[in-house]
């Protein structure tokens, strides 16, 4: 986990991200009489995060995530994969008009 960058950032907002919708449910009126329209939660969410999606992730299902992507980073089967992927693709930019464009080595896609 430490070669994530930024980590301890990352789960912050994470955090502060899930903590924000319990909070704005939180929220209610000043005075008794005054009430909020049905949409004023919602409304006020897609006002602070208007392009991202609405996460209901647990912490259970970010450390299932974490562990997928750590199986699939090391899996030698996926860079094998990808290396005879990248073959194909450097042949095929081998052929073309501009000539000789050969494209990257597996060892790029870790940097």
């Amino acid at each position: 986990m430490l070669k994530i960058p930024k980590y301890e950032a990352r789960l912050t907002a994470l955090h502060f991200r899930f903590r924000f919708q319990e909070r704005i449910n939180e929220i209610r009126p000043v005075s008794p009489h005054a009430h909020f329209p049905a949409n004023f939660h919602s409304a006020l969410s897609s006002l602070i995060y208007p392009s991202l999606p609405q996460l209901h992730l647990g912490f259970q299902d970010i450390e299932a995530v974490i562990n997928a992507s750590d199986a699939i980073r090391n899996s030698k089967k996926i860079i094998k994969l990808m290396e005879v992927i990248l073959a194909i693709g450097n042949y095929m930019n081998a052929e073309n008009f501009r000539g000789g464009a050969f494209g990257f080595t597996i060892e790029t896609l870790s940097k």
